[in-house]
């Protein structure tokens, strides 16, 4: 958990993260 304060602020930063960011969050929940 602690890459997800990054991975908030890099999503903030750029939107177009954001489909990354759903796959992401996907793989975060199984970890």
């Amino acid at each position: 958990m602690g890459w997800f304060p990054s991975c908030t602020i890099l999503f903030r930063r750029n939107r177009t993260m954001a489909r990354s960011w759903g796959i992401s969050q996907r793989i975060w929940a199984w970890t």
